[in-house]
């Protein structure tokens, strides 16, 4: 997995910049694991387009201190993400909060965990709105491995969602 992510660092990086601020796609990786009876959400955005979308939600203040900035970002992401049944909505807390890289391609990394309900769940419903409300060309790449099924998707403002039976 982190294979992927070196490649498209390394594709970043080699893509004309027409601003120092600003890249020419957005783009964050997320990865759902499911480990016993815990989800682990590991949510990679770069910092520059989550800062800009804190921002906008008014959520954060120039030179806020790094433990405050981690947990708006969880907050944030808490509130942009879901794992869902008919029934129920797994509740996530922050387990990390990493920053890596510089520049454009500093990244955030996001890490929560929430536990599994006690009844199997079928018919998961995975919901990602993550920078979408500020970047209309955002492209949230999801990777979920739960209950032995894997699958792969991107989301973005036309497709919000996925399940996983």
């Amino acid at each position: 997995m982190d294979f992927k992510l070196a490649v498209i660092y390394l594709l970043l990086a080699f893509l004309p910049m027409q601003d120092t601020n600003v890249h020419t796609f957005y783009i964050s990786v997320c990865y759902i694991t499911q480990e016993e009876e815990q989800v682990q959400v590991d949510y990679r955005m770069f910092k520059n387009d989550l800062d800009q979308a804190l921002r906008a939600a008014k959520r954060i203040e120039p030179e806020m201190p790094s433990s405050d900035y981690c947990a708006v970002v969880a907050l944030y992401v808490q509130n942009h993400f879901q794992i869902s049944t008919d029934a129920d909505t797994i509740a996530f807390n922050l387990l990390q909060c990493d920053l890596a890289g510089e520049g454009q391609l500093e990244t955030v990394t996001c890490k929560l965990q929430g536990s599994m309900p006690s009844v199997y769940w079928s018919n998961m419903r995975i919901k990602s709105t993550v920078l979408l409300d500020e970047f209309e060309d955002q492209v949230n790449m999801m990777h979920a491995k739960i209950n032995g099924i894997k699958k792969s998707v991107n989301l973005d403002r036309d497709r919000i969602s996925f399940n996983i039976p």
